[in-house]
């Protein structure tokens, strides 16, 4: 839970009523502030309710006897002025004190004195509580009426307080055995739950290192998110803001344990000195609240020192560089973690792979890791599929303990088909990480060979070191990167295999079949490729000679995705159909225009063997069906006037058009000769009357329209409205 009390008010309320009244009258206030609600009646002369905002120090924690007074403002002599209130707890609402005449009558409550409180035809209203009350806000209701006929209402704030600070009873130094220090701590209380540190009218203390609190009323959610995740929270300590483990572990932030109302510390070297100097500060509070404006002597302090028992050597730094155990190429933003609590002290690599790191540690074996979680599609490919299947399926097993360990993308300590699995998600975009890290850094020269590489006491020797060196280099592995080609140059051969489509146009709303074709697939054991579609929407893919499914292929926006692999390399004819991909056109498209490879999110190549990476090529190829011999629909059908009449010829030639009625009688004929391709003839209804043909019928007319181009004919029906 967050600790927290709700500020008090700091400010002035005023309201104001107007009502009409022909003479001036000079107003009267003992507030600054002149603000508030206000009512006009007439235009010449306004009344208010001035109040003040009150702040009682408390005896004894608690308080009663409080004058409190409400001033009318613009009123005359012979106005009858009648005054109530009510006071009450503004966190619940509920009455405290109300007076004599206030209605209707609270169900609770102690009714004000008359005898003391002065309400009746005054400028100047006055009220005494008469319970005792604890510390904390209240707030009172005036209303003003005036000349039973006229009323204003204004509410006024008054706190109660406590101005004396907590006693702090805290040792003056202490002993600490670990890699922590926590405030109370210092605190002489006898057991957990005790605290010697004590105040005159809270039980709950609070411990500090400075003189902020955690300022829980900004951010809220983002503290509660991350008192979920870690136990505690992390706050600035030189403004209460909120902050993050990362600055906790770096000792730029403290951290706050609520379950015992403390904050926390880590130590390293720089405290350690600090102390040698100097003594630093704890802060003992009554109560959890930051008010530079009005701090009531909330806390106190006293100035302590620590020792540790834990031997510290403060190495000035420990550094070396992380490179690809490949090529050998500097690895950037590796995360190095040192120290037996890697989390205290951390760094990255930079462009050249170096670090320095410095080292708190008090133990003679000093760990160190090298990790990164970040650019996880690097260097990985189908072409790594490809060496884990068959490494899997005993056709050309793994060797190299450095690839068996990049080849466990689940971090499961073996290799898998879920590891395969793991990959081509990746791949194909529809995972954006896999379980293990992206890269992970063993030393220098260590030498696996012959050795189980998931070994568990391997994989912690090889992050510890049992004598101290300052300088420690990594050789990098990248996970899932088998072929090792993550930072490194990837040698390609000239050589290029094709897939094949055949062009086409497509209607909207027509469905769309592609039937993709392999063109010099020789001794092919895989491949990859991203397709841009335009004016597409995927429906399915059809396995043909290749044996996918929907596992092979991702969708991600405007981009097809594919990932393919095969135990045995395959060599097709060409014109092999691979597979099909199915759309629905979302506009008139032409394939050729519509279809591209694209180089992201990943590469298009396709494998011979396990070592050859060939370039891909998408072919697309002319349809000799694409201007094939077709008549359309005239448009518009019906039509009075004029209609269009479309029509299709494979190349330039004649043609013949005739129109003829339901009996089969020929009212017109044209002739004429058109293009390659869609040609275009418009029809006017008055060529008809020429013809003797009465187009002004009572109802629609039923005509054919003929189409003959060499040995082809089609027919078309269209209607002629009067």
């Amino acid at each position: 839970m967050l600790y927290q009390k709700k500020e008090s008010h700091s400010y002035f309320l005023l309201i104001f009523l107007f009502f009409s009244l022909n003479l001036p009258f000079k107003a009267y206030s003992d507030s600054p502030d002149t603000n508030g609600y206000s009512v006009e009646k007439g235009n010449s002369i306004t009344a208010s309710i001035s109040t003040r905002f009150r702040v009682f120090e408390a005896e004894n924690c608690q308080l009663s006897g409080m004058k409190l007074r409400a001033v009318a403002e613009s009123c005359q002599a012979s106005d009858k002025l009648v005054w109530k209130y009510i006071i009450v707890d503004p966190d619940d609402n509920e009455v405290i004190q109300y007076s004599y005449n206030f209605t209707p009558l609270p169900q609770s409550g102690t009714v004000g004195d008359n005898s003391l409180d002065v309400l009746n035809q005054v400028f100047e209203a006055n009220l005494i509580v008469l319970d005792k009350l604890p510390l904390g806000e209240y707030k009172i209701s005036w209303t003003l009426t005036i000349n039973d006929e006229y009323s204003v209402s204004k509410d006024q704030y008054f706190d109660i307080v406590d101005n004396n600070a907590p006693v702090p009873d805290l040792y003056e130094s202490i002993e600490v055995n670990g890699f922590f220090i926590r405030a109370r701590d210092f605190d002489k209380g006898e057991c957990d739950a005790c605290t010697a540190s004590s105040d005159n009218c809270s039980d709950n203390i609070y411990f500090t290192f400075g003189d902020k609190l955690p300022d829980f009323d900004n951010n809220s959610s983002k503290w509660e998110k991350q008192f979920l995740k870690y136990g505690k929270y992390f706050f600035n300590p030189n403004t209460g803001a909120i902050s993050t483990e990362r600055a906790y572990f770096d000792s730029y932030a403290d951290a706050w344990i609520p379950e015992r109302n403390t904050s926390e510390r880590t130590i390293n070297c720089e405290l350690i000195d600090d102390m040698k100097n100097e003594h630093f500060k704890v802060y003992v509070w009554d109560e959890f609240k930051n008010n530079d404006d009005n701090n009531y002597n909330n806390f106190s302090f006293d100035n302590v020192y620590f020792k540790t028992t834990v031997v510290f050597e403060c190495y000035s730094e420990i550094a070396g560089y992380v490179k690809n155990i490949n090529s050998k190429r500097p690895i950037k933003d590796m995360y190095i973690l040192a120290g037996t609590y890697p989390e205290l002290l951390s760094t990255k690599t930079d462009t050249n792979g170096y670090y320095n790191v410095e080292i708190l540690d008090g133990s003679s074996t000093i760990s160190i890791q090298a990790i990164k979680d970040t650019d996880w599609i690097e260097g990985i490919t189908t072409l790594d599929i490809v060496l884990l299947q068959r490494h899997l399926l005993g056709i050309k097993k793994i060797n190299s303990p450095y690839k068996l360990m990049a080849g466990d993308a689940n971090n499961d300590d073996k290799i898998t088909a879920s590891d395969i699995l793991e990959l081509r998600k990746l791949i194909l975009g529809s995972k954006k990480r896999f379980k293990n890290h992206s890269w992970i850094g063993l030393p220098v020269g260590m030498n696996l060979q012959g050795v189980n590489p998931f070994d568990d006491k391997l994989l912690i020797n090889i992050l510890s070191l049992s004598d101290f060196i300052n300088t420690f280099d990594f050789d990098a592995i990248k996970i899932g990167d088998i072929n090792q080609s993550a930072n490194a140059f990837e040698p390609r051969d000239d050589d290029t295999i094709s897939i094949m489509i055949t062009d086409k146009t497509y209607r909207r709303g027509e469905i769309v079949e592609i039937p993709v074709l392999a063109k010099d697939f020789e001794g092919i054991s895989g491949g990859q490729f991203a397709l841009k579609t335009e004016g597409l929407s995927y429906i399915r893919t059809v396995s043909n000679v290749l044996p996918i499914d929907e596992n092979n292929i991702n969708i991600l926006e405007d981009k097809i995705l594919f990932s393919w692999n095969s135990p045995e390399d395959l060599t097709l004819d060409d014109g092999a159909v691979l597979f099909t991909l199915n759309f629905r056109a979302q506009k008139e498209i032409r394939l050729k225009r519509s279809l591209s490879l694209v180089k992201n999110p990943i590469g298009s190549e396709f494998y011979r063997g396990t070592k050859n990476i060939l370039n891909l090529n998408l072919s697309i190829k002319e349809n000799d069906d694409r201007y094939a011999f077709e008549l359309l629909q005239n448009t518009p059908n019906p039509f009075k006037d004029i209609t269009r009449i479309e029509f299709v010829l494979p190349k330039a030639s004649e043609y013949n058009l005739s129109i003829f009625d339901l009996t089969g009688k020929h009212l017109i004929k044209f002739a004429g000769r058109g293009y390659k391709g869609k040609n275009s003839f418009y029809f006017e209804s008055k060529l008809l009357n020429h013809k003797n043909v009465n187009t002004r019928l009572d109802t629609p007319r039923l005509l054919f329209y003929r189409l003959t181009s060499g040995n082809k004919t089609a027919v078309k029906r269209m209607m002629i409205m009067q």
